[in-house]
Parts: structure tokens; sequence; C-alpha cells
């Protein structure tokens, strides 16, 4: 069993008071002062990836070896028409959600197509940058 969270502030970097915020959510998280990375076998994260998004983060990637991506992208809500994008809502796949003045995308897929499961390669948190600013 293996899953797989990155977090990356973009639009500024994390203070120190923010980093070490974070590591009481876990001490075995890669955290600067622009990303958090973690890869669990055992166990699992310590916080809602939602409300980490909306306290510190810009991006949030999450993968897990049964099938599971979560992708999440926050931007500012005057670049926005809620009411527009919300016709595109669904309980599964696409969520957005309103975080005071910015706008969170949640993108969900599940894919069970296999009955074998694969693990995280050794290089994953070495090549943990999926964003570049």
């Amino acid at each position: 069993m293996s899953e797989y969270y990155y977090f990356e502030s973009v639009d500024k970097p994390l203070t120190a008071a923010q980093q070490k915020e974070l590591r009481n959510v876990s001490t075995r998280a890669e955290i600067d002062s622009r990303c958090f990375v973690n890869e669990y076998h055992y166990g699992d994260l310590k916080a809602e990836p939602l409300k980490l998004m909306k306290t510190y983060f810009d991006v949030h990637l999450y993968y897990a070896n049964w099938g599971t991506r979560v992708a999440m992208f926050k931007i500012p809500g005057d670049l926005v028409d809620i009411n527009f994008v919300r016709k595109y809502e669904t309980d599964e796949t696409l969520k957005i959600h309103q975080s005071g003045t910015d706008v969170i995308f949640q993108m969900t897929a599940n894919t069970d197509d296999s009955d074998e499961w694969w693990e995280l390669g050794e290089g994953s948190r070495n090549s943990r940058r999926f964003v570049t600013i």
C-alpha cells in the first residue's frame, strides 16, 4: 500500500513559521519554502489536503497504488465565473471549493482497471517537482 502527497506553494514561499506548523503534520515529510512532499506505505497524512490547500498551498497532487488520483489547483476567484464553472461540478470527479477570495478545483479519478498494485519508485521523492515556476 503506497500513497504519495505533493503540495506546492506557487504564489509565495512558505514562512519558517508555516514550515514549522507543517512539520506537526508529518515528521518525515520533505518540507521547504515551496513544497511539502510525503510518501506513506503504512499510515496516512495527519491532515485534510483541502485544509492544507486553503491555508498554505496552490497545487496538490495525490496518488495511491490502488488507483485513486487527486489534483487540486487554487486560483484567484476574480479569474473564475463561479456560476459558470459550478455547472460542471459532480459528486465524484470535480468539486469546486471557495476559500476566501480563491477558488479550489478538486479533480478525482479512481481507476481499478487492474488487480495489480504498483509500488512507488525510489526516484519518486527525488523527482518531486511536478510544477515548474
